[in-house]
């Protein structure tokens, strides 16, 4: 049926609501399936590699293992569906629907996220990759820059050298995640919790932080110009290196935190807590309000 194309795919659902085919390790790789309903239908272990699937619905869908690499799911609709292991590098997901969807132990490098929705949706349910296992999910070099991702989770996921630039991240879960080198300038980050978090060399310029953790948050030669860390809580981080200009720092917690070097120029530091942090060869040149215990 699915070789008569979507169209008359779709008209023989929309005849039979009660026909739910089993597509678990079907074959369609590079097919042209756009705008096919699939909604809810069983599809472990289906290889879609390369398959054109632009605008398709895919609801509630069991993509268990399914092999999306490269396949075009720009549009699609992927609200609650579930991708445990699924393989999609390369994939284009831009302005996608993910509210909901389970990507535990999923392929995401070099997938796109341009623009894709990933929050909480109707249901209240956020795109979730839900505690366990580790790493949660791989997003080597994987592109969210836009994205719609306020509380996503993404603890322990592998997400080296990942384009996040200029996306709604807001009270997202990334702890204990490697961020190094990633790309997160622009981003809203409120409210975000990087616990633990690999940083090293990551862009965080003109990003938002405002009220996020980043408890023992290793930012080693990270770029933190212009970036919001007001009423951030970066108790025992490691900032040495890390490229400080035009930051704010109003009432932070930096208690315990690795200074060393570290260079505050025209920096807000007022009310911010450095609390037994290492402040040897620190300077606070222009900034407003240095240490306020310097120890």
């Amino acid at each position: 049926m699915l070789e008569a194309g979507p169209e008359a795919w779709n008209l023989h659902r929309t005849l039979h609501a009660d026909w739910l085919p089993d597509l678990s390790g079907i074959n369609a790789h590079s097919r042209n399936l756009s705008g096919i309903n699939l909604d809810g239908l069983n599809l472990t272990g289906a290889n879609l590699a390369g398959a054109d699937l632009t605008s398709a619905r895919l609801s509630e869908s069991i993509m268990l293992r399914a092999n999306l690499a490269e396949a075009i799911l720009y549009r699609a609709n992927l609200t609650s569906a579930d991708l445990l292991g699924a393989n999609l590098t390369g994939a284009d997901l831009s302005d996608s629907l993910l509210s909901g969807a389970h990507l535990k132990g999923a392929n995401l490098t070099g997938a796109r996220f341009h623009r894709a929705q990933l929050s909480e949706g109707p249901s209240g349910m956020g795109c979730t990759v839900p505690a366990a296992v580790s790493p949660i999910c791989v997003a080597e070099r994987a592109d969210f820059s836009g994205a719609d991702a306020g509380g996503i989770d993404l603890r322990n996921s592998c997400l080296i050298g990942a384009i996040l630039e200029r996306g709604n991240f807001r009270a997202a879960v990334f702890t204990g995640s490697e961020l190094k080198s990633a790309k997160l300038s622009g981003a809203d980050l409120s409210g975000a919790d990087f616990t633990g978090a690999l940083l090293a060399y990551a862009d965080l310029s003109r990003a938002r932080l405002r009220e996020a953790k980043l408890l023992r948050a290793d930012l080693y030669a990270a770029h933190l110009e212009n970036t919001d860390f007001t009423r951030a809580d970066l108790t025992e981080a490691d900032l040495f290196g890390a490229r400080l200009r035009g930051s704010s720092f109003r009432h932070a917690v930096l208690v315990g935190a690795n200074l060393f070097r570290a260079v505050f120029r025209d920096c807000d530091c007022e009310g911010a807590d450095f609390t037994s942090a290492n402040l040897r060869g620190a300077s606070f040149a222009a900034s407003s309000s240095g240490p306020r215990r310097p120890m």
